[in-house]
């Protein structure tokens, strides 16, 4: 019920070819809040892309070397913190349920920060340092890690996995780009998680 409530189509927008787009309420909610941020910080993710890698690459005071966490290895134990089953599990769930549309939604509504604790024990000069390289571990984790979850799955012959969904699916796309290789590395990392 909760979820129905929450990711039921609550609106239905006709479309042309007699198809329709249903609208839940998270996507009404999600969407336009995601929008509403984006203009407010004028695009802050896109726009400082470029200060997020400079950071990255930025040398922790000598000094401080022993006793502190420079920005990059913060965002490296952030990026740990995120990249899990989701980044498996719950991208196969969303291409199996959803198609090749997901990724589309995948990357408008990137949320998925999560380590405040890694961001708050980086040795940088300023705060907006470490915020601006946790962004860039959402980016890294959403749009990079996870696009390469679904492409790897939306490559494969569609008539080697009709019918599959789930790991079921993962394991067969794996299989098919990497061999054994590939389903091996898929229980590993599986495992690992």
């Amino acid at each position: 019920m909760i979820y129905d409530f929450l990711w039921g189509d609550l609106i239905t927008v006709p479309l042309p070819g007699d198809s329709s787009l249903g609208l839940s309420l998270l996507v009404i909610i999600l969407i336009p809040a995601g929008i509403f941020c984006m203009i407010i910080t004028r695009f802050l993710p896109v726009r400082m892309f470029p200060e997020m890698i400079r950071i990255s690459m930025e040398k922790r005071n000598e000094a401080d070397k022993d006793r502190s966490v420079s920005g990059i290895e913060a965002l490296i134990v952030s990026t740990a913190t995120r990249v899990g089953m989701g980044n498996l599990v719950g991208v196969v769930a969303a291409v199996s349920a959803g198609g090749a549309g997901a990724i589309f939604w995948m990357w408008l509504a990137v949320v998925i920060g999560s380590a405040p604790c890694a961001a708050a024990s980086a040795d940088v000069d300023h705060p907006v340092k470490s915020g601006l390289l946790q962004s860039l571990g959402v980016f890294i984790d959403t749009i990079i890690i996870c696009s390469c979850t679904a492409f790897v799955m939306l490559l494969v012959p569609e008539e080697m996995v009709s019918g599959l969904s789930g790991m079921d699916l993962l394991q067969e796309a794996m299989r098919y780009h990497f061999g054994k290789a590939g389903v091996i590395f898929i229980a590993v990392t599986l495992w690992l998680f």
